[in-house]
C-alpha cells in the first residue's frame, strides 16, 4: 500500500495495488486503473468526498471533553496526609479533624480552604491509590531481590 501524498489529499488516500485506492476520511475505495491521479482528483472533488470533510472539519476530537490529567496541589496535599496517617497508624477519625485544624491553622492558604479529606476520603485514598502503588513496588522489590539471590 502506498500513501499518495499530496497536499490537497491531506493524505486521507492509500493507493492499494495498482487498480484500487481507499479514502480514509470517507471510508470508500475506488478505482485508479483508468484514470490514475485524475480518480484520485475526482473522487476528491466528488459531492461524498466534500460532505464528508465538512463533517471532519466541524467534528471535535474525543479528548477535547476531558480534564487535563495534571494533579492539583490540594490533591498533592491530600494524598500526603493520607499517607501520613498509614504511615504513623493514625485513626481515620483523626483526618475529620485535621482538615478542620488545617483551615484554623493556615487561614491564608489557598490550599488548605480547598483541602477536603475526612475520615472517608482518607481510607480511600489509601486503599485505592496508595495501597496498590506500594503493593507493586513490594513485588517488583522482592522479585528484584529474589533474582539478584540466585545470581549469586
Amino acid at each position: 500500500m502506498t500513501r499518495l501524498h499530496c497536499n490537497q489529499l491531506n493524505n486521507h488516500i492509500i493507493i492499494i495495488g495498482d487498480t484500487f485506492a481507499h479514502c480514509s476520511l470517507c471510508c470508500s475505495d475506488f478505482g485508479v486503473s483508468h484514470g490514475g491521479k485524475h480518480d484520485v482528483y475526482v473522487h476528491v472533488n466528488g459531492k461524498h468526498h466534500k460532505e464528508a470533510a465538512s463533517a471532519a472539519s466541524s467534528t471535535c476530537s474525543v479528548t477535547s471533553f476531558f480534564k487535563p490529567q495534571h494533579i492539583s496541589r490540594v490533591t498533592e496535599a491530600e494524598a500526603r496526609w493520607a499517607l501520613f496517617n498509614a504511615k504513623h497508624n493514625l485513626s481515620f477519625l483523626t483526618s475529620d479533624h485535621a482538615t478542620k485544624l488545617f483551615k484554623t491553622m493556615f487561614p491564608d492558604s489557598e490550599i488548605a480552604k480547598a483541602f477536603a479529606c475526612g475520615h472517608t476520603k482518607t481510607a480511600a485514598i489509601i486503599k485505592e491509590a496508595l495501597s496498590p502503588h506500594f503493593q507493586k513496588k513490594t513485588v517488583t522489590t522482592r522479585w528484584y531481590a529474589t533474582e539478584q539471590n540466585c545470581l549469586f
